[in-house]
């Protein structure tokens, strides 16, 4: 959530904004007490909140900066303290796509457009994913926009190009993804024939060339940032893995972790696709998932020391690992 820091100067314009950062900093405070969840619905600063926001859209304002940080504000707020209410998360999320869309791309000199914007990049590419929709922020001008902010984020300038790289494939890599899974599922539940079996080749040659570049740039970016010390591979005998990954900024823990998720997410299809089409390589292919697994849950010690609204980002990437270890 980098656009945080630039709220404050921001809160004299909207109400919806200040209502919903007085949410947000209530059922944070509530929970850095250890004081027991309340239901969202029974909050008066969450209704509050949600008037304030309806106001603001029927007054003209829906396409606001302040706004959309409002309904920003609100989306992780809800995911993070008060789980278990995924249609009104998928609306929040439908609202912030739209209204990205509408608005346009962040001028240079309004950082908190700009934060706004790239903070919501992992999020809407989950929702694209699940819901089948183009990944308009894969495109220019949005591409090269988010790629330069999300790089600046980290300081070490000696690391960024390297940083980039891994974001440009990231990218690319979030773009194709539902036009990748579209495919894996023709080729799972099309027929059987000598035009499937081609297809299947193609897909998972496709597959395997994005998966292959996507662990060749993080290895570089693992290893340059292993080299400048800012992260390092600890000993620690209370992690299933025995060992686990120390950092020294947040946001290099983000970056790696999702590009090890969209990794996943090309080697399950191409596992998927071999059981039918190329039962040889299957083996292999599933090791490679396990090892996979146990890179992502090296960062898990790391990511359980962070606040829950900023490791929450990142469980996208961590629960399919669960899954395929069941």
């Amino acid at each position: 959530m980098q656009y945080l820091q630039h709220l404050p100067k921001r809160l004299s314009e909207s109400p919806s904004l200040r209502d919903t950062v007085a949410l947000f900093c209530s059922v944070l405070g509530d929970y850095r007490r250890g004081r027991e969840a309340t239901e969202f619905l029974l909050l008066p600063s969450y209704g509050k909140a949600l008037n304030s926001l309806r106001r603001a859209i029927k007054t003209g304002q829906g396409l606001k900066i302040e706004t959309l940080a409002s309904i920003m504000m609100l989306e992780r707020t809800e995911s993070v303290f008060d789980r278990g209410r995924d249609t009104i998360c998928l609306r929040h999320t439908e609202a912030i796509a739209t209204m990205i869309q509408k608005i346009g791309p962040p001028k240079a000199d309004d950082q908190l457009h700009l934060g706004l914007v790239s903070d919501s990049y992992g999020t809407l590419a989950v929702h694209f994913l699940k819901t089948g929709q183009d990944n308009f922020l894969s495109q220019d001008p949005w591409k090269g926009i988010i790629e330069e902010n999300i790089s600046t984020l980290l300081e070490n300038k000696e690391a960024q190009p390297h940083l980039k790289r891994l974001l440009a494939l990231c990218n690319e890599g979030f773009g194709n993804l539902p036009k990748l899974v579209r495919r894996c599922q023709m080729v799972h539940f099309g027929p059987r024939d000598s035009e499937a079996a081609e297809k299947a080749a193609q897909l998972m040659s496709n597959l395997a060339d994005m998966e292959g570049a996507l662990e060749l740039a993080y290895l570089e970016l693992f290893e340059k940032t292993a080299d400048l010390g800012l992260i390092c591979d600890r000993i620690d005998p209370n992690s299933i893995t025995r060992s686990s990954y120390e950092l020294s900024s947040v946001y290099l823990a983000q970056f790696l972790v999702s590009s090890l998720g969209l990794q996943l997410y090309m080697l399950r299809m191409l596992y998927d696709c071999s059981i039918v089409y190329n039962p040889d390589g299957t083996p292999d292919l599933y090791a490679r998932l396990t090892e996979l697994c146990v890179k992502v849950w090296k960062y898990g010690p790391y990511l359980k020391s962070l606040e829950a609204c900023v490791a929450s980002s990142t469980l996208s990437n961590i629960l399919p690992t669960l899954n395929l270890q069941t």
